[in-house]
Formats: C-alpha cells, sequence, structure tokens
C-alpha cells in the first residue's frame, strides 16, 4: 500500500476530527509522535480502513492492468 495514499486518507481522517494542527505537528516531529501517538493512531486508522473496504485490493488490481496496458 503506498504510504502516500494512506497519509492523504489519515490527513482527511484527522480533518474531519478537526485534528488538522495536531495530525501535522504529530507527522513533522517523530518525538511528538511518540508521545501524543496522533500521526501513528490515523495512519493506522486509515490502513485499516483501506483494508476493510477493500480498496486495497482494488488498487493492487488497477496497478496490475495499468502495468500491462504499458507493457502492450
Amino acid at each position: 500500500m503506498k504510504d502516500d495514499l494512506v497519509k492523504r486518507l489519515a490527513r482527511a481522517m484527522a480533518g474531519l476530527d478537526g485534528k488538522n494542527a495536531e495530525f501535522e505537528a504529530s507527522a513533522a516531529n517523530p518525538q511528538q509522535d511518540l508521545r501524543d501517538q496522533t500521526f501513528s493512531r490515523y495512519m493506522f486508522r486509515a490502513e485499516e480502513v483501506m483494508r476493510r473496504s477493500g480498496l486495497v485490493h482494488d488498487l493492487h488490481e488497477l496497478r496490475l492492468r495499468s502495468d500491462a496496458a504499458v507493457a502492450a
């Protein structure tokens, strides 16, 4: 799973919770994330949402089709 996509989803989830500033601060400072785990928690939740929704599988299938189209 691409970290950028997971991070974008995590950032959106933090925004829905009104925690944009906390997310960004925790993402930028690993020591702060060790203390408050804001970044880690949202990243974990985003990965879990992608797994449970089937998006991970769908993205993998799209990548395979795209690679095949490029190779043809």
